[in-house]
């Protein structure tokens, strides 16, 4: 239930007045929350409302519901709950079952949603199936990967390079792997004539899970450049995801490109690095800024960077990028660990991090070399609501954090 702007424009959130809620089972729902948004600009409280007789049942849980704001406009009365711990709220009142309720119309998350959304497989269906060895020759990766089944490996040849004249399309689950992690990295390199290509591209309910492999942007003699390591499609209709490990991308050396770059209209479900290195590149390390619509969208949902360096970078190591003011939407989600910074993003006005409207951002153990001296190491744009931790942050002739506030009791440095 929703906190309201005042004399609203027709396109945005009315005062809620005269609603009644009753009668209801909510079972194990994750947010049931009033005066949701309630910030500077949407002030007004619900009016006139009832929430009667409904039964609120996680057990789990110890508490089953959140509040915002004044709720005062709202009565509770005579609603059951099934928690963890007792509720001290007028209007609830903790019951007993001998059993969970049931919904009336069982429904399973993978029957709901567009006929061509639903073909996405959850996630303990993410394991390796066939495998198949791939020789080093021209686009002997593309054409392999076309044939594979869902949860197919390929294995690279170590100290080999792989050269494609096009994008490798992932459209399914794929494992990428080398023969041996602990020898010489194979490399992908790009050959083709066009430009503004990456080297693997992910297509809608692409999941791409790979280890151990170094993207190298140097162009062959009379070829064009790539736009990046990794990328998704430049027309997406649905989501994608990525686990990243072990890789190295370097020598990306045009302002547009990156290691990793998400492009506009395109969305990650998760995105992962794990022990990468990203060096001598141009534009940026990870790119999940290309929203600028400002209307709520951003690139990927949840971000793990873990164990990672970025060494010359000039842009941004890590740009992501939410703008405007959307309720509906409660993301992205960062959480980075054990990474470090060197002789990176030193631009005036640049930022290492560039962390704009990202609502969960836990950052620890990283440190900054050389980095950010332009402006900042660690830049936020944040609304009071976001969840900001920074714990164990280093400092070595760099740019320091920048905020809208300050966060004392969360950040140290």
């Amino acid at each position: 239930v929703m906190n309201a702007v005042p004399n609203p424009l027709a396109s945005r959130y009315h005062q809620v007045d005269n609603a009644l809620i009753e009668n209801n089972r909510f079972v194990r729902c994750d947010h049931i929350e009033f005066g949701v948004g309630a910030d500077f600009e949407r002030t007004v409280s619900p009016v006139n409302t009832v929430v009667k007789n409904n039964l609120f049942c996680y057990p789990e849980k110890s508490t089953v519901i959140e509040t915002h704001t004044d709720i005062s406009g709202i009565k509770f009365i005579d609603n059951k709950v099934v928690a963890s711990a007792s509720i001290n709220k007028t209007g609830f009142h903790p019951v007993k079952l001998e059993s969970e309720p049931s919904c009336v119309f069982p429904v399973r998350k993978e029957d709901c949603g567009a006929s061509w959304h639903i073909e996405k497989p959850v996630d303990n269906q993410r394991t390796e199936a066939g495998k198949i060895l791939i020789k080093a020759e021209q686009n002997s990766l593309i054409n392999a990967v076309k044939n594979l089944k869902y949860g197919d490996t390929v294995y690279l040849e170590n100290n080999a390079r792989y050269f494609i004249d096009e994008p490798v399309v992932i459209n399914k689950l794929v494992f990428i792997r080398p023969v041996d992690l602990k020898d010489s990295l194979p490399v992908i390199r790009y050959n083709g004539k066009s430009g503004q290509r990456a080297m693997i591209t992910i297509a809608d309910n692409g999941i791409l899970n790979i280890s151990g492999v170094e993207f190298s942007g140097n162009p062959s003699e009379g070829n064009a450049r790539p736009m990046a390591g990794i990328a998704p499609a430049a027309e997406m209709g649905g989501t994608y995801s990525a686990v990243i490990e072990n890789c190295v991308f370097n020598y990306f050396e045009e302002s547009f490109s990156a290691g990793f770059k998400a492009l506009k209209n395109s969305f990650a479900d998760s995105l992962t690095f794990v022990n990468c290195k990203f060096h001598n590149i141009s534009g940026e390390g990870i790119a999940l800024g290309a929203e600028k619509n400002d209307d709520g969208k951003y690139s990927a949902e949840n971000i793990v960077i873990e164990n990672c360096y970025f060494n010359n970078i000039l842009g941004c190591a890590v740009n992501i990028y939410r703008g405007g003011n959307d309720e509906s939407t409660h993301g992205p989600s960062l959480y980075m660990d054990n990474c470090n910074f060197d002789l990176s993003s030193n631009q005036e006005r640049g930022a290492t991090l560039r962390l704009i409207g990202v609502q969960t951002a836990h950052l620890k153990n990283l440190t900054f070399t050389n980095s950010g001296r332009g402006g900042a190491a660690i830049k936020f744009d944040e609304c009071r609501w976001d969840d900001i931790q920074l714990s164990n942050i280093r400092y070595e002739n760099s740019g320091k954090l920048r905020m809208n506030r300050l966060y004392q009791q969360q950040a140290s440095h």
